[in-house]
């Protein structure tokens, strides 16, 4: 039997009694304490799970636009989830053209093509509609036309949303029969991403010109359906261009996206992302990336209804490259290098270069004197672990 405290006298007894109860008590009031957290967390989980974010979702529908929503059920049975804050584009005043690519696809991604009517066009609508249901979260999506991506963003994860972008710019790629390629948001649990994607085409008013746009695209890294990835142990990738020698102007667009714990490569140590773009080995373009935050990212709720910056429509970096012509005419090897990726982490890199030619421009020179592209060194650092929303 185990040994029992003696006690002398009533009052030493009376204090060991007391102790007993005070810890009794304690303990009785953690056990409390502990099962409310336990309520609390199971409450929220359910409120979580059961409706669109709960408290958060609001059912107000933006400003219309003119151009109508291209899905086809009804709008006022999903709530809006994410508005724009950049003002829409402003079509001329013609009827347009309406072509549908996409009609309520459920699918991860899909390749096929449509065919752009003849005509003259001074204005090309995207309008892209999502719509979330369910348990989904934050994923991207892009729409590539012709082996160039004109399209990108991030789902938001709850509703629906609507995108209108204007095209216009790629005009050459829109002729005759068109190959597209649509990678659709996919972070789900037991859901579903529906996806609407349909042109507008405008033609031009009577007595005006159309817009003077690129008469040549080229893609760059365009491999894969996402983008050509670049690790810490692969940074670079080259492609190989040849450019027409009647070329009086050339910009470079680059999408360039940091994944795993390159997400939110700005907080890490050290936080230089720089990514330079050559030809045959001379710099051409430097390129710091803009802090990049998705849809869910870092506080979810902080982005309703108005999503982070570029969210729902992420604009290209455009560099200007017409300085470099006279490095860039014929056949060239262009690379590009993402400097300093963290272990773990993926760049997806896709871009093209849009050229305005004429048949009275001539070869360009090369007055410019090439400058050397710094050899790329990879100096792993200490970092610490980083909880982070992968980017799908």
């Amino acid at each position: 039997m185990n040994a029992q405290p003696k006690y002398g006298s009533l009052s030493e007894r009376r204090l060991y009694v007391t102790e007993k109860v005070i810890l009794k008590n304690k303990l009785s009031m953690v056990y409390r304490g502990f099962t409310l957290i336990v309520m609390l967390f199971v409450l929220g989980l359910t409120l979580f799970t059961v409706s669109p974010f709960g408290i958060s979702s609001v059912n107000t529908a933006p400003r219309q636009h003119m151009i109508i929503n291209a899905a086809a059920d009804d709008s006022e049975s999903f709530p809006t989830s994410a508005i724009i804050a950049s003002p829409p584009p402003v079509p001329p005043p013609t009827k347009p053209v309406i072509v549908r690519v996409l009609d309520n696809f459920s699918g991860g991604f899909i390749k096929g093509s449509f065919e752009v009517p003849q005509g003259v066009w001074s204005m090309i609508v995207l309008n892209y509609t999502g719509e979330a249901t369910g348990q989904v979260f934050d994923s991207s999506y892009q729409l590539v036309i012709n082996g160039v991506e004109v399209f990108q963003g991030t789902s938001p994860e709850y509703g629906r949303w609507v995108v209108l972008k204007d095209l216009t710019l790629y005009s050459s790629l829109f002729k005759g029969d068109v190959e597209y390629s649509f990678s659709a948001p996919s972070a789900v649990i037991k859901s579903s991403f529906l996806s609407w994607i349909t042109l507008y085409f405008y033609p031009t008013p009577s007595g005006s010109k159309p817009p003077s746009e690129p008469n040549t695209i080229i893609p760059l890294w365009s491999c894969y359906c996402r983008g050509t990835p670049l690790t810490a142990k692969s940074p670079s990738s080259t492609v190989q261009v040849n450019i027409p020698n009647n070329v009086v102007r050339a910009t470079l667009q680059l999408y360039v996206y940091g994944f795993g714990f390159d997400e939110f490569w700005y907080s890490n140590e050290p936080s230089f992302r720089d990514v330079i773009v050559s030809v045959d080995s001379n710099l051409i373009a430097s390129i710091l990336p803009f802090p990049y935050i998705n849809t869910g990212g870092i506080d979810l709720f902080m982005w309703q209804p108005i999503t982070g910056v570029f969210t729902l429509d992420d604009p290209p970096y455009t560099v200007d490259v017409t300085h470099a012509l006279g490095m860039l005419e014929g056949s060239h090897t262009l690379s590009v290098t993402v400097e300093n990726i963290a272990p773990y982490s993926t760049w997806l890199v896709s871009g093209a270069l849009l050229l305005y030619t004429t048949p009275q421009a001539g070869q360009a020179n090369t007055s410019l004197t090439p400058s050397q592209h710094p050899k790329y060194q990879h100096r792993p650092t200490q970092r610490s672990p980083i909880l982070t929303r992968v980017r799908i």
